[in-house]
């Protein structure tokens, strides 16, 4: 097993145990798969609303990739089914995020010879408790919501009702404290079930139960996590995504003199992929300074390229796509990788033991 110290010390070690093929991949197969499920519904939803009117081929050559549905006069049927898929992506990505935690409890237990398709399988035996653990959480959130619209409708009665608001004005508060606190069980949940499953793989009611320990029990010792948790992800996915663009830059530098105005176009169609990207100012400005200082390709006018040119700058913008997904990638299994590293310590803190050696007997 690798040596840990049970203390924020431990946090700093999400990178390096992020780095690894077999948790970005797990990671990135998660997060194309979800923006496919996304995509899908999103252009259902887009084809059931007013927009349909434009036909699908101007709807995909006006999104694209980042495809929304736009509030005015959507429909109840498109909403619907847009989120639906949103949940469906979300689903999606816990289900990513337990098979990362779960490489990374392996990893921390000594077991490198752990891969990705057993991280997979363990997925999928165990996606019911992680999707019914949510749901459970967001079912007492929502025996709250219902609690404090049954009140409000009582407090509609005539006469009865306003005395009754009033007499019982105390216990509401005290409830909705109690609704306060499961709230944000339910939306911390997202990020600390999957490492809760991860380690611990129990059922339903034992995940939920650790779910509220593991905030509650030290909640500043918890929250103060969390921050160092999203410091340490932000730092480490800005130095990637840094070097990332300097890779890309080098490239582009030493590119540029030689292919001349084709690189152009095409760059300036890679661009393209992103909608509304090419309407900012500050990123029109920004590319203008690269060109005058780097002498990196510049913004030109693509209406006339031949079909060859416009299929290569958008097979490249798909490349690019893929390389800032690959950061993501490692964003998030930093980031759930640390979350597995902070349940360790807070159940060591609380139990008193090596969950890994619990686990190992």
């Amino acid at each position: 097993m690798q040596e840990l110290t049970f203390d924020y010390r431990d946090i700093g070690k999400a990178p390096r145990l992020a780095w690894s093929i077999r948790k970005m991949y797990l990671a990135l197969k998660g997060i194309l798969l979800a923006w496919g499920i996304y995509l899908v519904f999103t252009y259902a939803a887009l084809l059931l609303s007013p927009a349909r009117s434009a036909g699908p081929v101007q709807l995909f050559q006006y999104f694209e990739f980042f495809p929304y549905l736009p509030g005015e006069a959507a429909g109840i049927p498109a909403a619907v089914i847009w989120i639906l898929g949103i949940i469906l992506a979300l689903c999606t990505l816990l289900l990513a995020a337990t098979a990362v935690s779960r490489a990374a409890y392996e990893d921390l237990r000594g077991n490198l010879m752990f891969q990705a398709r057993e991280a997979v399988l363990f997925t999928r035996t165990n996606r019911w408790t992680v999707l019914i653990s949510m749901l459970a959480l967001f079912f007492l959130v929502l025996i709250f919501i219902v609690s404090f619209a049954l009140a409000g409708l009582v407090g509609r009665i005539p006469a009865v009702g306003p005395l009754f608001v009033a007499l019982f004005s105390i216990p509401l508060f005290f409830w909705g404290l109690a609704g306060i606190v499961v709230l944000i069980t339910f939306l911390i949940g997202f990020t600390i079930v999957p490492a809760i499953v991860g380690c611990l793989e129990e059922d339903v009611l034992e995940t939920v139960i650790q779910t509220f320990i593991t905030i509650w029990s030290k909640p500043v010792l918890f929250f103060w996590y969390q921050i160092i948790i999203r410091v340490v992800t932000v730092f480490v996915t800005a130095l990637l995504k840094m070097v990332s663009i300097a890779a890309f830059l080098f490239v582009l530098i030493l590119t540029a003199p030689f292919m001349g105005n084709t690189l152009n176009e095409l760059f300036t169609i890679s661009l393209s992929r992103i909608p509304f990207l090419m309407e900012s100012h500050v990123v029109l400005n920004g590319l203008y300074i690269l060109n005058f200082l780097f002498g990196t390709p510049s913004i030109v006018d693509t209406s006339g390229v031949s079909g060859v040119v416009h299929l290569s700058g958008w097979i490249l913008g798909i490349g690019y796509l893929l390389v800032a997904a690959w950061i993501v990638s490692f964003a998030f299994s930093t980031f759930f990788s640390a979350q597995v590293l902070m349940y360790l310590t807070l159940y060591k803190r609380k139990e008193g033991k090596d969950i890994r050696a619990v686990k190992s007997q």
